[in-house]
């Protein structure tokens, strides 16, 4: 007999999609921290970056907050996620140019997967999880 029994996922792919909406903020904070020791370093031409980053990890921050509500999301919350996760994979796609133009190499891997891949991971859970 399996001494091991865990209780169902309340949402499933929601769940599960809430959860890497999660990481992807935490990575977000992580990085507006980093692009404002680089802008107080290299001056206020970096405040762009900051903004963005910021700006993006708060907009990741409150889809994770929407998804964990107390019932299964409704069409507005999963639209919603859909377009934070585009917006997403968006300035990863511009980040991925800017490296390859400035610096002649690619993004990092773990920015390739929170930026491009981890958001539609995302998108295809909500989906599958809106039926």
């Amino acid at each position: 007999m399996d001494t091991f029994v865990s209780a169902p996922l309340r949402g499933g792919a929601i769940d599960l999609a809430r959860t890497i909406v999660l990481v992807q903020g935490a990575i977000l904070v992580a990085g507006t921290i980093e692009a404002a020791l680089f802008a107080a370093a290299f001056g206020p031409a970096a405040g762009v970056g900051v903004a963005l980053t910021a700006a993006s990890a708060v907009a990741t921050l409150a889809t994770a907050a929407r998804l964990g509500g107390p019932a299964s999301p409704g069409r507005r919350v999963r639209r919603w996620t859909v377009i934070a996760e585009a917006a997403v994979i968006a300035t990863g796609i511009i980040d991925l140019l800017l490296s390859i133009v400035f610096t002649g190499a690619p993004i990092g891997l773990v920015t390739f997967l929170t930026r491009l891949v981890a958001p539609l991971v995302v998108i295809a859970l909500v989906r599958s999880g809106a039926a």
